[in-house]
């Protein structure tokens, strides 16, 4: 894997990652989200970016029906975000994560993540297809070496395979690289 810039962010106090490449924003988390009936708890509806209809999706829930899915140890310890009810599952067909590197736009910082909260969302595009990632705060882009990057297998962890793309270490400190294909197929 080559070198690559990871946009790094917090969701529940946990480290997360994200290749660059497939990052084309970071707004802030103040649009208008219109709820989608029949939609999996984790969306929390759409919203209008620059003229395309834009899903957005609360990544505390994803990442807790993920974990319920998988089984994990960490499953029993994620609960709802305060404006949600409980979670469900969505089964993510990722290939794994390209981190070619590039910067497409990213940046801002922020905490607190909510619908119309002072958090950040995260849109990310792949495959033509592009979908808004509610965090907690964005913290900083960095340049990770492949040296830095461990693999999935070596990590265990209960998020399922295709969601994570390995355990970065970065600005001081180790991070869940998230496969952002798997995500944009909320």
């Amino acid at each position: 894997m080559p070198d690559c810039q990871v946009l790094l962010f917090k969701i529940r106090g946990d480290d997360y990652g994200l290749d660059i490449s497939k990052v084309s924003s970071v707004l802030r988390n103040d649009a208008r989200v219109t709820r989608v009936p029949g939609t999996a708890p984790h969306v929390l509806g759409v919203i209008n970016l620059r003229g395309e209809i834009l899903p957005i999706v609360d990544m505390r829930l994803r990442l807790a029906a993920d974990a319920r899915r998988a089984g994990g140890q960490g499953a029993g310890e994620w609960q709802a975000a305060p404006w949600q009810g409980g979670g469900a599952s969505d089964p993510g067909n990722g290939r794994g994560p390209d981190c070619a590197g590039g910067a497409n736009g990213a940046g801002g910082a922020g905490s607190a993540s909510g619908p119309g909260g002072d958090g950040r969302i995260v849109v990310v595009r792949s495959d033509g297809v592009s979908v808004g990632l509610v965090v907690d705060s964005v913290s900083e882009v960095a340049r990770v070496a492949a040296s830095d990057i461990e693999s999935p297998s070596a990590i265990g962890g209960s998020l399922p395979a295709e969601d994570v793309g390995g355990i970065v270490r970065a600005g001081g400190r180790a991070a869940t690289l998230l496969n952002a294909d798997s995500f944009a197929r909320a």
